[in-house]
Order: structure tokens, then sequence, then C-alpha cells
């Protein structure tokens, strides 16, 4: 329970732009 996929579902949630 440590993966790094947790950061960024976060990131996507919080700024879905920075993922494009």
């Amino acid at each position: 329970m440590g993966l790094p996929w947790y950061r960024v579902h976060t990131v996507v949630l919080n700024d879905p732009g920075r993922l494009i």
C-alpha cells in the first residue's frame, strides 16, 4: 500500500491540466 498511483490520482483530481 504505497504505490505512486495514489499520487497520480491526487494530481489528476487536483490539476488534470498538469497531466496534459
